[in-house]
């Protein structure tokens, strides 16, 4: 979807007083989301286990 498609889209989906910082959060939001499906999509993922391992780093 292209960018005026979805500003038209959250547009229609946020409430009447919504703020401009509003439709950027939104925006950003599904930016990062279409991103990282595009990374799967592309194998640039990080398995579970793996994860699993690093966060088990974190509290050590």
């Amino acid at each position: 979807m292209v960018v005026r498609e979805q500003l038209y889209k959250i547009a229609d989906e946020l409430m009447p007083n919504a703020s401009v910082e509003d439709i950027i959060d939104k925006l950003l939001l599904l930016h990062k989301i279409e991103t990282g499906l595009k990374q799967a999509d592309d194998g640039k993922i990080i398995p579970h286990n793996e994860v699993e391992q690093r966060v088990e780093g974190w509290s050590k």
